[in-house]
């Protein structure tokens, strides 16, 4: 059965096939063979092409990734020489508000002290006293008025001085003056402290 399909079918019809046709047969052959090859050429070079794009593609990022480490060590030294800067500022000032108001012999609210010394930023000049306020280092009135504890303000103050007399006595004309309205409560109490020395 092969044998005879083989003899009538394909070399029969084949044989009688003009010669024209078998070249075209022939050359579609050929260049279908050239078609296949060329594909594949491109497809080899279209993967290497891939593959070298990938390879591109990770320097490239580690690339991205080590100037992007760099521009934040960068940005954080800033930072911190920012924040020194800053600190040192601060302590500047603190220093000259200090050193103003053990010249002055008087209290003074912020804005005057921020007047005088040209400091030009009410705003960090109250928030530096009210630092230092916080911190012991300057003294502060129920007016928002302040200074500095040095011994010129030691000795323009008041000194109260403890009476030999017999305090008894003291404390009865303390109660008088009290009760004739001329001291408060908070005066008398604190008189009294301080003669019977509680």
């Amino acid at each position: 059965m092969k044998m005879y399909f083989f003899k009538t079918v394909l070399l029969d019809n084949f044989l009688d096939v003009p010669l024209p046709a078998w070249i075209l047969i022939l050359v579609g052959f050929i260049w279908a063979i050239y078609q296949t090859n060329e594909n594949e050429k491109k497809r080899l070079n279209k993967n290497l092409t891939l593959k070298e794009t990938r390879e591109e593609y990770k320097i490239r990022r580690f690339k991205e990734i080590d100037i992007a480490r760099e521009r934040i060590k960068k940005e954080i030294k800033l930072r911190e020489k920012k924040r020194y800067d800053e600190r040192v500022r601060q302590s500047a000032l603190e220093k000259k508000i200090i050193r103003f108001l053990n010249t002055e012999e008087s209290k003074l609210p912020a804005s005057d002290i921020d007047f005088r010394l040209s400091l030009n930023d009410i705003d960090k000049t109250k928030s530096t006293l009210k630092k230092l306020y916080k911190s012991g280092r300057v003294g502060r009135t129920s007016n928002y008025r302040y200074f500095t504890k040095t011994s010129k303000d030691r000795k323009t103050q008041p000194v109260t001085k403890t009476s030999t007399k017999d305090p008894e006595k003291e404390l009865v004309k303390l109660k008088s003056l009290l009760d004739k309205g001329l001291i408060t409560k908070d005066d008398y109490n604190l008189k009294k402290k301080q003669l019977l020395g509680i």
